[in-house]
């Protein structure tokens, strides 16, 4: 009897044994499988953030260009309006020069 107890024992133990490697291993597998979920996460989120990062900065480069061409436009046009207004401006400075 005594012996048949000890065998129980023994077989019981070899299951706790048995279960505690597969609870580790269970363990093991949920962590690997958590921190191959962070990664996939922190890649996803950098190309999220990538991919909006180049969206803004293009209609920066195009609010940019827009700017640059409207000040260009500007430009043009005083300078079209100045010259247009040059020779009226020569002969007034003249006629006030010689006048006195």
């Amino acid at each position: 009897m005594l012996q048949q107890i000890r065998e129980k024992e023994l077989k019981i133990s070899i299951k706790i044994d048995e279960t505690r490697q597969e609870s580790e291993q269970i363990i093991l597998n949920a962590r690997k499988a958590a921190s191959e979920i962070l990664e996939n996460s922190d890649r996803d989120g950098k190309k999220v953030a990538s991919d909006y990062y180049d969206k803004e900065m293009e209609k920066i480069r195009q609010e940019t260009e827009q700017i640059r061409d409207q000040g260009i436009q500007q430009a043009t046009s005083v300078r079209e309006a100045g010259e247009r207004n040059l020779p009226s401006a020569i002969e007034t400075i003249v006629k006030k020069v010689t006048m006195e």
